[in-house]
């Protein structure tokens, strides 16, 4: 737990097993609750917290007999005897609505649920990704989800709150955060430049990834070391070319082997792959062994 770098020898007084975690925000140590307000500063006695009838309700929110709690946060207008999570971001009492720890303006109509990353009050449509004011300039008859974070009306095409110049009337979504609209092509809110996009073409069996006649992209982005003509998906995680063996680590490619023609490849499962009967393999956290022990990779552009 992320707690171990906090200085708890500094409370002398409490039994090791009295120690519970409570969520992801707070700690209760014998009869007293504290929470992570400043890891310089350490735990935060909360002296305000009934400490009898504090609880984790459900994501990011807690309750006690007086209030909802927003991580750290007191949403002190909601009633916490009627008060309802309706998403991960979003808790409501049927008279008042947050947003995170944010009142949502006209709280009092109904919150509807629109998908995992939009949701509809009132007239407003409002996206839980912000950690600001969540409101979308969008028309709410409009409105169509076409995929994810990707948004449009008849007039407008947003990706989260990001307004983007594309003709709303023909965006559609290619695969997996690809989309274009007969023009151009973006990769979540960022454009895809200099492509052929007549040949332009999505991987299926990774993750975003794509190419086009004469370059392999990674999300926006060209890779101009990456040889198009011999590059082959392997599977999720790795790839290879003529020259070289690739591997996705977290959001960004790495090169971690060198291959020739008389290297032997063979895709053992999703996160697994054997080069030359040396088994590379991905586990928990994206870290990647060959034959059990840890290597390093090279950067590649």
């Amino acid at each position: 737990s992320y707690w171990n770098i906090f200085p708890l020898e500094v409370h002398k007084d409490f039994d090791i097993n009295s120690i519970e975690l409570i969520g992801k925000d707070y700690l209760k140590i014998g009869e007293e609750i504290y929470t992570d307000s400043n890891a310089l500063i350490g735990l935060r006695l909360l002296p305000y917290v009934d400490k009898e009838t504090f609880q984790h309700i459900t994501w990011y929110y807690y309750k006690d007999k007086d209030y909802i709690y927003y991580k750290t946060h007191i949403l002190y207008d909601l009633d916490p005897n009627t008060a309802q999570v309706v998403s991960e971001n979003i808790i409501s009492d049927g008279k008042i609505s947050y947003f995170k720890m944010w009142q949502i303006k006209n709280s009092s109509s109904p919150v509807e649920k629109l998908s995992r990353m939009y949701f509809k009050n009132g007239n407003d449509i409002y996206s839980i990704i912000l950690d600001s004011d969540p409101k979308i300039n969008i028309n709410p008859e409009s409105f169509e989800i076409l995929w994810n974070e990707l948004i449009k009306d008849d007039e407008k095409v947003y990706f989260w709150n990001t307004l983007l110049p594309l003709n709303p009337q023909s965006t559609h979504l290619l695969y997996w955060g690809y989309y274009w609209d007969n023009n151009r092509i973006y990769f979540w809110w960022k454009e895809v430049k200099d492509i052929d996009i007549w040949t332009f073409e999505v991987y299926r069996d990774t993750k975003d990834m794509a190419h086009d006649k004469n370059h392999i992209y990674f999300r926006e982005n060209k890779l101009n070391s990456v040889d198009v003509g011999t590059f082959e998906v392997l599977n999720y995680y790795f790839w290879k070319d003529k020259d070289s063996l690739y591997y996705l680590w977290w959001w960004q490619i790495k090169k971690i082997d060198t291959l020739n023609q008389d290297t032997d490849i063979q895709t053992l499962s999703s996160f697994s792959i054997s080069v030359n009967n040396e088994i590379y393999k991905v586990e928990e956290w994206n870290v990647i062994l060959k034959n059990d022990d840890y290597i390093f990779w090279e950067e590649i552009n």
